[in-house]
């Protein structure tokens, strides 16, 4: 399946390049179709709502007799997603109106029977694939993808004009502590585990890029009358807890402070949460690290409050070209002895990175002490300030240089992977350009593979640092490495 999805995905995103101009006079147009699009849906914080959005194909000025016999969608899903299975995309059960001219007895010599119009299932398509997908770009980002051909050896296309629904998603969405959008849209090049990055395109004779348009639902918190309008129990950048997102101070001394202030209405033992850095931005995110932190908040009783729920607000106005240096205790826990503070750095190309881990205990040595339960006063909302975040100049991956296979020797093997890696990007066991320049002169060629052999057998010279070590380059070029082969 998996071949025969990649022969689909790239026979719909190479067409010929007189294919692009195939119905000059017929309008395809991508859409969205939800009783929620354009619309606000409230809920309490950290409630997880599902939204049932169809992917809808409109077509208008199509003189010919038929319409498209299969298309392809990439389709992006933005907000704040719940953390459990939150996109699937369902064909079975959705409807098409169709053109068919039915092979019932397989003879060459004899018509079809043809059927117009004729309702059909897409989940019967000789090709229907979809699924959840990530972009190939960007990874953290989430999305769908749908790729369908409704008949390969029988005549079998839409109605030559109209609109209809061609895919359901079915999504989780968390209510937030703020206004936030909850967005789809056609993105080209998202990609599942089985499938090349996925194009959208409508086929034609010939494959044709439509029109797109998108759909954006805002999600609110439900208001109270009076008191604190926040969830009993999230995080959020900034030295209270706010609603609105935090704008990070410009730098002193060359270091950014960012306060964690923690909302908990309970006394708490503990927390552990991640902060991802995209840019000038930070989030709280629960997936980050190996073995992955989650957003966790633990009550003095043993039950803890978990996931997308925690998540209070954003902050923006990082310096883009630095990463989180250090993790310190914030004024509510500094009193605290006796506790348990562990902190990770993550540079980008680790899991999650770049950005930074934390797991707090209060009680790690039998203290019996424990972070206190903040109260509300009038429309104020309380907060404990748990940690300071410093961010100061970026750091540089680390890598080994000519470690191909990350097995922290060099031999034989890793000028086969590496000649494999920049010959043809087979055999690519880590993401890390800076590793495969054997001979250190910024460029990936035949060279490198061959200056590693030399060293080995010949007598040559040795590759530059870092080698036979985890460091970072001493030397600058525009090679990067997303994915370190050390640690």
């Amino acid at each position: 399946m998996k071949r025969l999805l990649c022969v689909l995905v790239a026979t719909l995103a190479f067409p010929s390049m007189g294919s692009l101009h195939a119905a000059d006079t017929a309008d395809f147009t991508l859409g969205f179709e939800a009783a929620d699009c354009g619309t606000e849906v409230k809920g309490t914080p950290g409630e997880v709502k599902t939204f049932e959005v169809f992917a809808t194909l409109d077509i208008k000025n199509n003189p010919g007799p038929d319409g498209p016999k299969g298309w392809s969608l990439s389709i992006a899903v933005e907000g704040p997603l719940a953390a459990t299975s939150p996109i699937s995309v369902q064909l079975k059960g959705v409807m098409v109106n169709t053109i068919y001219d039915e092979d019932d007895d397989g003879e060459v010599s004899t018509d079809p029977i043809h059927h117009d119009p004729y309702p059909f299932d897409l989940f019967n398509s000789n090709f229907a694939e979809s699924g959840s997908a990530t972009l190939d770009s960007d990874p953290t980002k989430k999305g769908a993808i749908s790729a369908v051909v409704l008949k390969t050896r029988e005549k079998m296309v839409l109605q030559p004009n109209g609109k209809q629904r061609i895919a359901r998603l079915v999504i989780k969405a968390v209510i937030p502590a703020v206004p936030t959008p909850l967005s789809f849209s056609y993105v080209n090049g998202y990609k599942t585990a089985r499938s090349l990055p996925v194009p959208n395109v409508v086929t034609m004779a010939q494959s044709v890029k439509p029109a797109v348009q998108s759909c954006t639902i805002t999600l609110l918190p439900q208001q109270t009358q009076g008191g604190c309008t926040l969830p009993d129990y999230a995080f959020y950048f900034g030295p209270a807890a706010g609603a609105a997102q935090f704008d990070i101070p410009a730098p002193v001394a060359g270091v950014q402070n960012v306060p964690v202030t923690m909302r908990n209405k309970g006394v708490s033992l503990g927390f552990s949460l991640g902060i991802r850095k995209n840019g000038d931005a930070l989030t709280f995110d629960g997936t980050m690290g190996s073995p992955v932190v989650d957003l966790v908040i633990t009550k003095d009783d043993g039950h803890e409050e978990v996931g997308d729920g925690l998540k209070g607000n954003s902050a923006k106005g990082a310096s883009a070209t630095a990463n989180i240096s250090n993790l310190l205790k914030g004024a509510a826990i500094a009193g605290i002895t006796g506790d348990f503070l562990g902190t990770r750095m993550l540079n980008e190309g680790e899991p999650g990175g770049p950005g930074a881990t934390v797991g707090y205990v209060a009680d790690a040595s039998g203290n019996d002490k424990s972070i206190p339960a903040v109260t509300d006063a009038g429309e104020g909302c309380g907060g404990n300030v748990v940690l300071q975040v410093e961010i100061t100049g970026a750091a540089k991956p680390k890598f080994s240089r000519g470690d191909g296979n990350g097995d922290g020797k060099v031999n034989i093997t890793d000028g086969v992977v590496i000649a494999r890696n920049i010959i043809d990007h087979t055999l690519v066991v880590f993401e890390c350009q800076e590793m495969l320049d054997a001979n250190d002169d910024g460029i990936l060629n035949t060279g490198d593979p061959v200056f590693l052999l030399n060293y080995l057998f010949l007598h040559g010279q040795q590759p530059a640092a870092p080698f036979k070590a985890c460091a970072e380059d001493p030397t600058a070029d525009g090679l990067g490495c997303t994915q370190p082969n050390c640690r």
